[in-house]
């Protein structure tokens, strides 16, 4: 995953002096896939850790909403979430979610 990461980081690098509306995409493109590497690194060194903890349903939601609101915006979405039953998951399986 590290090997990844640079890669990516590197990559970005590259793609930030783009001045066309392709280069401009492709840079946030690699930004996007920089944070979903990070996340990734996060979520491994946690399960190594063994570090767990509880997620309501409605601290899922709000990460949901959080994470995806601007990018629905940005794309004429408008972004409804809907609370369902009681729920709760760990951390792990939520931070898939979110």
């Amino acid at each position: 995953m590290h090997g990844i990461q640079g890669s990516v980081a590197g990559l970005r690098a590259v793609m930030a002096d783009g001045a066309s509306a392709d280069w401009r995409s492709a840079a946030n493109y690699t930004d996007r896939l920089q944070n979903h590497v990070q996340e990734t690194v996060a979520l491994l060194g946690d399960t190594e850790a063994r570090v767990s903890f509880r997620l309501t349903g409605n601290e899922l939601l709000e990460g949901i909403r959080q994470r995806n609101f601007a990018a629905a915006g940005d794309r004429n979405v408008a972004l409804s979430l809907v609370p369902g039953p009681d729920t709760e998951l760990d951390s792990h399986r939520g931070s898939l979610l979110c």
